[in-house]
């Protein structure tokens, strides 16, 4: 049996589009077919985590495109790539660097978009499980 895992992705409009995350191979002959592997599990979550945050990027990145001040169309430098950091592995997300409008007072000519969004490029669960578990090693 093949099965085929998608998700439905539904905009502010409300017109929406499907998106395929990955296909499986099951048979069921055995035991070990039985559901999903571990290996199976995990590819799964860590699928679906980089669809859903190169998803909320993509949006973040659309709102975000224009000047706060002013709201014009601030010039695109170039894409970058960044990796963020989940409880489910490391995520590549796909941005922009765009040049700062005029009305903008800054140091610096050009923003990342994913800067402002992802801030340390941490998810604030991993900080937290990371910060538990280190409190929990003895100091010994």
């Amino acid at each position: 049996m093949q099965l085929t895992l998608q998700i439905v992705i539904t905009d502010e409009s409300g017109s929406s589009r499907t998106e395929e995350l990955m296909t499986i191979q099951k048979s069921g002959e055995t035991r070990n077919d039985i559901g999903l592997s571990v290996s199976e599990s995990k590819l799964l979550l860590n699928t679906v985590q980089q669809s859903v945050v190169q998803l909320q990027a993509d949006e973040y990145t659309q709102h975000h495109i224009r000047c706060p001040h002013c709201l014009a169309a601030r010039r695109i430098k170039g894409k970058q790539k960044i990796r963020y950091r989940t409880l489910f592995g490391v995520i590549p997300v796909s941005g922009l660097r765009v040049y700062r409008c005029r009305c903008e007072e800054s140091d610096t000519k050009t923003v990342s978009l994913l800067s402002d969004w992802a801030g340390d490029y941490s998810h604030p669960a991993l900080k937290y499980i990371e910060t538990r578990w280190a409190s929990m090693i003895s100091y010994e």
